[in-house]
C-alpha cells in the first residue's frame, strides 16, 4: 500500500515542485484502534515539534476541532478501519482514505451533480475525490456543495480531478481507496 501513497504524493510534488510535502500513515491510527485519534494526533505533533521545534503547536492534540492556524502548514487527518494517516504540506491540502467496500454508489448519487455522475465509470471514486477537495477548502459545510468539473485517467490506477481552484488525484486498490487534494492558487 505504501507505492499509492507515494504515487499520490509524487503527483503533488510533480504538480507543485517548489512547495513542501509529507505523509505518514500507520495500522494504530485505524479506527479498529480504541485511541486511534490520540495516537494520530501524538504523532502529528510530534512531526511539527521536529519540524519546527521553535513553534507552539498544542492545538493539533485538541481533539474537538481540526487542526489549524499552522504557521504557513496545512494538515490533513484521514482514517478507516485499519488504517489513519496525515499529510503535512506548505499549501492548503486534503485526504481521504476509504475501505473501498464501504463506497456506495446510492451515497455518492445522493452528494453528487448529474454532471459529476458522467464524469467517470467508476461513480464510487467521486466521495473520496470530493472528501479530500471538502478537508482542503474548509469553507463548505456539507459535501454536496463540493462541485468537481474534470476527471482524467492519469496513470494506470490513478485518476486526477478538478474543483474550482483544487486539483487532486484519487487511487483505487484491493482494499482502499485514497485521494489527494490541493489549492492550485
Amino acid at each position: 500500500m505504501i507505492t499509492q501513497f507515494v504515487d499520490l504524493l509524487f503527483q503533488a510534488q510533480t504538480q507543485f515542485p517548489d512547495d513542501f510535502f509529507y505523509l505518514d500513515k500507520h495500522e494504530s491510527w485505524g479506527s479498529q484502534s480504541q485511541d486511534h485519534r490520540i495516537f494520530l494526533r501524538k504523532a502529528l505533533y510530534k512531526y511539527l515539534q521536529a519540524l519546527q521545534p521553535q513553534k507552539d503547536f498544542e492545538s493539533v492534540l485538541d481533539l474537538s476541532t481540526y487542526p489549524k492556524d499552522l504557521d504557513n502548514l496545512f494538515v490533513s487527518i484521514s482514517h478507516c478501519k485499519d488504517l489513519g494517516v496525515f499529510v503535512v504540506s506548505s499549501r492548503p491540502i486534503g485526504i481521504d482514505i476509504e475501505m473501498t467496500s464501504r463506497l456506495k454508489k446510492e451515497i455518492v448519487e445522493r452528494v453528487s451533480t448529474s454532471d459529476e455522475l458522467k464524469l467517470l465509470d467508476d461513480v464510487v471514486l467521486l466521495w473520496p475525490a470530493k472528501e479530500a477537495v471538502f478537508k482542503c477548502d474548509q469553507k463548505a459545510k456539507l459535501i454536496s456543495e463540493i462541485k468537481l468539473e474534470t476527471w482524467k485517467k492519469s496513470q494506470s490506477k490513478t485518476y486526477e480531478f478538478t474543483s474550482s481552484n483544487r486539483i487532486g488525484w484519487v487511487q483505487s486498490f484491493n482494499s482502499h481507496t485514497i485521494a489527494l487534494a490541493i489549492k492550485n492558487s
